[in-house]
């Protein structure tokens, strides 16, 4: 496969050297976009194949092309706005539809994204990627039972598949059962062993338990493996705060403060640990910023609001994989 690679990044080459000295030379742009994505230099693939899909829009090895160089480069939304075109008859590569359902869900046109995973679980009922990625689908679509259900078929082919569990644990939070998701994240970290979102959801989910002490470990863990994990600290701070170690909470908030000095909720825990510290006038001086960064929050909540009116009148409101033709 390198081998293949190597000779398709010397044509790549040869094709922009090629470009140099005659741009208009017949089917440039289409042959040097093909080499470039097989050599996988997406990046370097994306000119050429936009220049050749404005040229013939209804070159549909082109557009593939180009859209699964916009998934490679993390473009989801550019990947989803090439493919639309198919939308009235969908090609069967699995790749492609891959590429697109997951670009629908990553800019959360989730109930599009799930008509492509149907469509890629027709042809792949097999593959647990698939039945992972519709459940995450379906969780945007607060189909919690649909979601449990795809997840849990994603396990019953790949016990081991990275992800799922974590996803199952976030589906519990949402419906408030702590006790599943806590399970969900433990589960998940057999798998993942350390990985700092795991780890602090499983702080999330024994804080909300009402095992401060037990959360806060957690969260300790998910700050050594990633120093600058804002909400972490943030959630540390509370912890500590329920288990009474005031000193602890409020050098855990001013760590959160500092990462995200924008964040309201930071604030306000502060103002009660400064308070249970006797720092009266620090408490006060944090009360005021939590009340005027709501106020900041909800005024440009109404004028998102009111920005969005002519379009609400008008009605109109994670993975990578490596593909080879």
């Amino acid at each position: 496969m390198r081998a293949k690679a190597a000779k398709f990044r010397e044509a790549a080459e040869y094709f922009q050297q090629a470009a140099v000295w005659k741009p208009d030379l017949a089917g440039l742009d289409r042959n040097w976009g093909f080499a470039a994505f097989r050599a996988e230099l997406y990046s370097e693939a994306i000119p050429p194949l936009e220049r050749q899909l404005t040229a013939s829009p209804q070159d549909a090895f082109v557009r593939q092309l180009l859209g699964l160089s916009y998934f490679m480069t993390d473009n989801f939304a550019k990947t989803a706005e090439v493919f639309r075109l198919f939308l009235q008859d969908p090609p069967d590569d699995p790749g492609l539809l891959y590429a697109w359902g997951t670009s629908l869900v990553r800019i959360r046109q989730t109930e599009s994204a799930m008509g492509i995973f149907r469509r890629l679980l027709e042809q792949n009922a097999d593959n647990p990627a698939v039945h992972l990625l519709l459940g995450q689908a379906y969780a945007q679509q607060d189909q919690f039972g649909d979601s449990l259900k795809e997840l849990q078929n994603a396990l019953k082919i790949n016990p081991q598949l990275p992800e799922a569990h974590y996803y199952e644990g976030l589906v519990y939070l949402r419906q408030s059962d702590f006790d599943s998701a806590a399970r969900e994240f433990r589960d998940e970290l057999e798998i993942r062993p350390g990985d700092p979102v795991t780890t602090y959801h499983l702080g999330f989910a024994l804080l909300f338990k009402g095992e401060a002490a037990a959360a806060a470990a957690r969260f300790r863990d998910a700050i050594k493996a990633r120093p600058e994990y804002e909400l972490a600290h943030f959630e540390l701070g509370r912890a500590l705060l329920q288990t009474g170690d005031v000193t602890g909470a409020i050098a855990s908030l001013e760590a959160a403060r500092k990462l995200a000095p924008d964040r309201d909720a930071t604030y306000y825990q502060l103002s009660q640990a400064y308070r249970r510290a006797g720092r009266t006038e620090d408490g006060r001086v944090a009360l005021t910023t939590y009340q005027k960064l709501m106020e900041q929050s909800r005024l440009k909540k109404r004028e998102s609001l009111e920005s969005a009116k002519p379009l609400m009148a008008r009605g109109i409101f994670l993975r990578r994989i490596r593909i080879f033709y």
